[in-house]
């Protein structure tokens, strides 16, 4: 037992001698008994073995990458919202054009040019339906 006692004391010993090393001492793990090691965590996980400066560093660049990212993403979606917008103009623009033969002879060439699609589609999915 003398032996078991020996080796926390030293780690007990070592933790202290580590905890002075650092700046930061609430981030140490401290033993409160043999058998438990209580870690008081911060609110962010920093690696110890990095320099302040360099985590800093770090810190200011992720922070600028997910900026950028949020900025190219919000473009995006402008660039997106454009084109929709276009693409609603242009099909509105084709309706208000067109006679109303024209209107039905282009409604005639559409269903002509899917229903083999679709008829094709439903065949698919009731052959799986009919198959469970």
């Amino acid at each position: 037992m003398s032996n078991h006692q020996d080796s926390t004391n030293s780690l007990l010993k070592e933790l202290l001698a580590l905890q002075n090393l650092f700046e930061d001492q609430d981030n140490i793990p401290i033993l409160d008994d043999p058998f438990q090691a209580s870690v008081i965590t911060s609110s962010k996980s920093e690696n110890p073995f990095l320099p302040k400066a360099m985590i800093d560093r770090l810190n200011i660049e992720r922070k600028a990458a997910q900026e950028s990212a949020e900025e190219a993403h919000r473009t995006m979606q402008r660039v997106m919202d454009r084109k929709q917008e276009q693409a609603r103009q242009t099909l509105n623009g084709i309706g208000s054009g067109l006679s109303n033969l024209q209107k039905d002879a282009l409604i005639k060439e559409l269903v002509d040019e899917m229903l083999p699609q679709i008829a094709q589609r439903l065949r698919d999915r009731l052959k799986i339906m009919l198959n469970r």
